[in-house]
C-alpha cells in the first residue's frame, strides 16, 4: 500500500511539473494588434497624438530556452511610414520572467544592431531593444515598447515604437482561471514593493496596484 501511494505521489508530481509552464512558454505565440511609431517623443498609446498608427500588425514570440526563460521576438513589416516598409525586427534571446499578479515582464537587454533595406540607397542601421520598464504581457494581451536608435551620419535619432495586441488562442485549448489572492499594495513590474501607499505620489511609470496593472502619467 505504501509503495502504491509513493508511486501515485511521484506520478502526480511529474504530471504537475509537465503541466507547469515557464514564463517563456506562457508568452509564446502570435499576437495581432496595433503598432504606434513616434519620431518626436515617447508613444502614449491612450493618446497617440501625431504618432503613426499601423493596424493588423503581427508579432511572433518563440520560447528558445524554457529553463533560462529566453525568447525570440519578431515584429513583422516594421515601417516608419505607410510607403516605407523596412522589414522585420528580430530580437533574439530576450529574457522574460514572471512578476506578480500573473504578469510577465522582460529582463533588461543590450540593444541589438539591426540593418534594414540592406545594400540599397535607403539602408538604415539602428539599435533596437525592448524597454523592460514599460513592457508587459498579461494573459494573452501584450503591451511592448521598443526603443529604436536610428544611426544617422552626424547623430543618432531616437524613435519610439509601441505594439499593443492580443495572442491568438488555439480553439482546442481551454483557458484556465486562477482564483489566487491578489497582491495588496504597490509594486514595480519587477515585484519590488513600494513604500508609497498613495498612488498619487508615485513617479511616472507602470505599477501593480492591488493586483492590477496601472499606468501613472
Amino acid at each position: 500500500m505504501k509503495k502504491l501511494l509513493l508511486t501515485l505521489c511521484a506520478s502526480f508530481c511529474l504530471a504537475s511539473a509537465a503541466l507547469a509552464q515557464s514564463a517563456a512558454q506562457k508568452v509564446a505565440g502570435t499576437y495581432t494588434g496595433t503598432v504606434y511609431v513616434s519620431l518626436s517623443g515617447p508613444v502614449d498609446v491612450d493618446n497617440p497624438g501625431d504618432a503613426l498608427t499601423f493596424t493588423d500588425q503581427k508579432v511572433d514570440i518563440v520560447a528558445t530556452d524554457t529553463v533560462s526563460n529566453t525568447i525570440d521576438f519578431t515584429l513583422y513589416d516594421f515601417r516608419f511610414t505607410e510607403a516605407l516598409q523596412l522589414g522585420n525586427v528580430n530580437l533574439q534571446n530576450v529574457g522574460v520572467k514572471d512578476s506578480i499578479a500573473g504578469i510577465t515582464v522582460f529582463r533588461p537587454m543590450e540593444p541589438a544592431e539591426l540593418t534594414f533595406l540592406r545594400d540599397t540607397p535607403m539602408q538604415i542601421d539602428a539599435a533596437v531593444s525592448i524597454d523592460n520598464t514599460q513592457s508587459t504581457i498579461t494573459d494573452s494581451e501584450a503591451s511592448i515598447m521598443l526603443n529604436v536608435m536610428w544611426h544617422m551620419p552626424n547623430d543618432d535619432a531616437p524613435i519610439s515604437v509601441a505594439f499593443v495586441g492580443k495572442k491568438a488562442v488555439d480553439a482546442g485549448i481551454s483557458s484556465v482561471t486562477t482564483t489566487g489572492a491578489q497582491a495588496k499594495g504597490i509594486y514595480t513590474l519587477t515585484g519590488v514593493r513600494m513604500p508609497n501607499t498613495d498612488a498619487t505620489n508615485l513617479p511616472k511609470g507602470i505599477y501593480i496596484i492591488n493586483g492590477k496593472k496601472t499606468i501613472i502619467k
